[in-house]
């Protein structure tokens, strides 16, 4: 029992471990968008203003989204103990006072702020007919993942392609293409922008030089006697 129950822990243990690392960076790759942006002495007053309240936003909705997990992944491990077999409260023993831990591992738990961020040219939706809304709300998701492909495809760039393994080098090139795409999407970009983008395009350009590299290096060369035997067969067929 004691052994299922570990191996049992190991595995949720390393589950729990990608979701978080994959988390925090994202709220790292915020982070970093929101330095960017408030140094941007390009951008009108209102516009860098929207963007940073967005970011801020996000960084506080992926900050809940860790603790709501975390805590959701120690109050499973807690009811694996059984202790309540033992006399012991395991709500008691785990759980902040503040926390309340059936709340935590309710899935439709509202927690986190919904995945939506406003520019200017998106109206308030105050007021606005049912379609308008939608129309509206589908805009701002619109807006979220476009500065969330960006903001992951900034951070990527800034990563070593020499402590990647190759799926997560395949994984930082998938982000950093799509950082490029959403700011050629744009009608007009910032000159920070177009700074960030010549970056990007010779962080993709590296990066995809490493893995063809990498790729190249596990096949084994033709030897000039396994080049001579092939076009003996040939001619011989």
């Amino acid at each position: 029992m004691e052994e299922e129950l570990q191996l049992l822990e190991n595995n949720n243990r390393e589950i729990f471990a990608k979701r978080i690392t994959k988390k925090l960076g994202q709220l790292i790759a915020f982070q970093d968008r929101m330095v960017h942006v408030r140094f941007d002495e390009s951008l009108d007053e209102e516009d860098r203003e929207i963007q940073l309240r967005n970011f801020a936003r996000e960084i506080l909705r992926l900050e809940k989204e860790i603790i709501r997990q975390q805590r959701a992944t120690i109050y499973k491990f807690a009811r694996t103990l059984e202790l309540d077999d033992i006399g012991l409260d395991s709500e008691e023993l785990f759980s902040p006072d503040e926390i309340d831990l059936n709340s935590i591992t309710n899935e439709t738990d509202t927690i986190a702020s919904p995945k939506l961020m406003r520019n200017k040219a998106i109206p308030s939706l105050s007021g606005q007919p049912p379609e308008a809304k939608w129309k509206g709300l589908f805009s701002m998701f619109k807006e979220w993942r476009s500065q969330t492909n960006i903001a992951e495809g900034q951070y990527a760039a800034s990563q070593s392609a020499e402590t990647h393994s190759n799926k997560e080098l395949e994984d930082s090139i998938r982000k950093i293409r799509g950082a490029i795409y959403e700011l050629r999407q744009k009608s007009s970009i910032t000159p920070k922008d177009e700074a960030l983008l010549s970056v990007l395009q010779r962080k993709l350009k590296a990066k995809n030089e490493e893995l063809f590299r990498r790729h190249r290096a596990r096949k084994p060369l033709r030897s000039a006697h396994n080049i001579a035997e092939e076009y003996s067969s040939t001619d011989e067929s």
